[in-house]
């Protein structure tokens, strides 16, 4: 299976990431269809998964990481019936973000240690859509955001839906206890996630013919 991965975190102060960082929803979709460009169209609970982990639904961000490990360290043992042969983790700066935050929170709330959650992880295939569209970007870590891709893939023709806001309103949303708003942005940033892994080779290869300055 796929496994979609996203977080939304809370930073009260404009400090340098992973600073301070407040753990509030971890999002994943569960992908069970073939990896293939026409799975796109696929949205049907039975295949495509949505769930989940937020602060709010919880009660406090400690119950969401031990949740969420409960969760993840089933997927990548097989699964309760132990029918899931292997597993792959996709998102967007996962590795130098979310699955580092997520590794800090696990030892913070005591749910493994360094060496534990580090084995958790690597029990997953990891795809990260930042470095695999970096050629499109020029090898530029400038203006290479999620949002960025997005609008590549519409004009490759491939249907993205405009995004709910920006990582830059989780703050206030989560200040005013706009948690619906949080919710919405995060099911985007899935869903942009999924469409941009099953056509990067239609979005790439447009990406890269418009060359280089």
């Amino acid at each position: 299976m796929r496994l979609y991965l996203d977080v939304e975190t809370y930073r009260p102060l404009d400090a340098a990431p992973l600073t301070g960082e407040r753990l509030i929803a971890v999002g994943v979709l569960e992908d069970w269809t073939a990896y293939k460009p026409e799975s796109s169209s696929v949205w049907d609970g039975d295949r495509v998964r949505l769930r989940l982990f937020t602060e709010w639904g919880l009660g406090g961000e400690a119950r969401l990481v031990r949740a969420f490990y409960r969760y993840l360290y089933n997927i990548v043992s097989g699964g309760s019936s132990g029918s899931i042969d292997f597993v792959c983790i996709v998102g967007f700066n996962i590795l130098r973000y979310d699955i580092p935050l997520l590794t800090l929170k696990a030892v913070e709330y005591g749910v493994g240690d360094l060496a534990w959650a580090s084995g958790v992880w690597s029990r997953a295939f990891i795809v990260d859509l930042f470095q695999v569209y970096l050629p499109g970007n020029c090898m530029r870590f400038k203006g290479h955001t999620l949002q960025s891709l997005a609008r590549a893939a519409r004009e490759a023709g491939v249907s993205v839906e405009e995004p709910h806001g920006s990582g830059a309103d989780v703050r206030a949303w989560y200040e005013s206890r706009r948690y619906w708003d949080i919710e919405e942005h995060l099911k985007w940033d899935l869903r942009a996630s999924r469409i941009l892994d099953l056509n990067y080779r239609r979005i790439l290869g447009h990406m890269t013919s418009r060359g280089c300055p």
